[in-house]
């Protein structure tokens, strides 16, 4: 709730597949690591390693984030209330993009 602003019930939709996504990226960690080392094992057949189940969580876990800043970017400058960590980011960017100043503050960086 802290990072979305809303609080998600047990039977979300979205809450189940965000923690399934989640829980998934942290049991196949472990053997996913063996891919970075070694590229070339993502091209064998199969998926040994769950690379490809890993890449397919973490696409999935990307696209309900992007979803949640979707349904929360609005023009923030006029807002006093901060409630949640994308109202603050989208603040401090447009505090940035007023100064003219070099900022890393973007969007694809919230994601």
């Amino acid at each position: 709730s802290i990072l979305f602003g809303q609080r998600f019930e047990y039977g979300d939709k979205d809450f189940l597949n965000m923690k399934e996504s989640l829980q998934s990226l942290i049991s196949d960690q472990q053997t996913v690591s063996l891919v970075h080392f070694m590229p070339w094992l993502q091209y064998l057949p199969g998926d040994f390693f769950n690379a490809k189940k890993l890449f397919s969580n973490s696409n999935k876990l990307l696209s309900l984030i992007s979803m949640f800043i979707d349904r929360k970017k609005r023009d923030v400058s006029d807002i006093m209330d901060i409630d949640n960590f994308i109202d603050a980011y989208m603040i401090e960017k447009n505090k940035q993009d007023k100064a003219c100043l070099s900022t890393y503050l973007d969007e694809d960086s919230l994601k």
